[in-house]
């Protein structure tokens, strides 16, 4: 009897372990995934790009904003006192 309470409160645990990602991803369905050149945004950027990324409303829109930052933090990079192998 120990041995069938033991599983099932062991079955029950594993149950719950495994769907806590999924609880926290109905949450929110967007996945997002790391900013291009995050090292060189302060937070307030990297919280003004996401919100941009976030309001646009076509695909296109996302890819134009997309495009933009991708084009600054490459010239940021290359500005004054940066390293160009990094």
């Amino acid at each position: 009897m120990n041995r069938t309470i033991l599983a099932s409160a062991g079955a029950v645990a594993l149950a719950l372990v495994l769907s806590l990602p999924t609880l926290s991803s109905a949450q929110d369905d967007r996945v997002e995934a790391p900013v291009y050149g995050n090292q060189l945004m302060t937070e307030q950027e990297r919280l003004e790009y996401c919100e941009r990324m976030r309001a646009a409303q076509t695909d296109e829109e996302r890819e134009q904003v997309r495009a933009e930052h991708v084009e600054r933090m490459q010239e940021r990079a290359r500005g004054p006192g940066r390293d160009p192998s990094r």
